[in-house]
């Protein structure tokens, strides 16, 4: 655990810590059921490695009916290593909210691929040009096996075709501001002449 702890602060980002953890064969635990069936042993992923970095259990806290608690266990990170990994956890999070209010990201959060997994916005370089494109977060998780057929969309072309639709439906003519569009079709303006 302390491992995990040490490893995020230093690298600072949990698809880093994803990728360090998969190299160095850093599993999820192996639990045996009632059953007998063996559960874990697994790669982590953003989620419950997200999780597993914000539970008081590791310091030797409970949290009950929203009251942290002194728990029974003993601590395994120490108090100062799990606040200083609190914080960037947050600070991460609060850069995320800044970066996708002002992203042109037009379908940032709203498009997903054919197996449910949210599509992000990312770019490429090549030649110096910079190419957008909606990437699945199955592949920014490194689970290229969980991703959609579509896993990939250049954005350019999946926002023309929704701000051509919403102009379609919304009746708008051809004369709308195509940069404000391009940030969100509610705030495109009507042409006065129109």
């Amino acid at each position: 655990m302390r491992t995990i702890f040490r490893s995020y602060l230093k690298l600072g980002s949990l698809n880093l810590l994803m990728a360090d953890l998969r190299k160095r064969g850093i599993v999820t635990k192996v639990r045996t059921l009632k059953s007998g069936e063996k559960v874990g042993g697994i790669p982590f992923t953003r989620g419950p490695l997200a999780h597993l970095l914000r539970n008081r259990f590791y310091i030797g806290e409970v949290a009950f009916k929203g009251e942290v608690l002194n728990g029974e266990q003993t601590a395994i990170v120490d108090r100062a290593l799990f606040d200083a990994v609190q914080a960037k956890l947050d600070a991460q999070i609060n850069a995320r909210r800044a970066a996708r209010t002002n992203t042109e990201a037009l379908l940032a959060g709203r498009i997903f691929d054919d197996r449910g997994n949210r599509m992000t916005l990312s770019h490429a370089r090549k030649r110096g040009i910079k190419y957008r494109y909606y990437l699945s977060s199955a592949l920014l998780q490194g689970q290229s096996e969980r991703a959609g057929s579509i896993s990939r969309v250049p954005a350019a072309e999946i926002e023309a075709l929704v701000i051509s639709s919403v102009r379609e439906r919304l009746k708008l003519p051809a004369s709308v501001d195509d940069r404000r569009a391009h940030r969100h079709p509610r705030y495109a303006r009507r042409d006065p002449a129109g």
